[in-house]
């Protein structure tokens, strides 16, 4: 069985990246005059921080997720799709 996912990149400033839990990631946004505090399960999130600009993370998360978010009001983003296969094996297991 092939299940596909829906998730959006975006890009997001170290500084106003501020981790609050061992759970939890805050993001500080502001945008013209807008001033908004978004909290996100880590569960729910990659960050890599390895990319072109040193002040900024890569974050994928489900486009599900961010779309229920203030998140697309404060960020530049692109979706892609990711496919995987799953055998009835590894859904008897869960």
């Amino acid at each position: 069985m092939e299940i596909t996912t829906t998730m959006v990149r975006f890009q997001f400033p170290k500084k106003d990246m501020v981790k609050r839990t061992d759970k939890a990631q805050l993001f500080r946004c502001y945008n013209k005059g807008a001033k908004d505090k978004i909290w996100i399960p880590l569960s729910k999130l990659e960050m890599d921080d390895s990319g072109e600009e040193a002040d900024t993370v890569t974050i994928t998360m489900a486009k599900w997720l961010f779309l229920k978010t203030q998140l697309p009001l404060f960020v530049e983003w692109e979706e892609f799709i990711v496919k995987s296969e799953v055998t009835s094996q590894q859904l008897n297991q869960q």
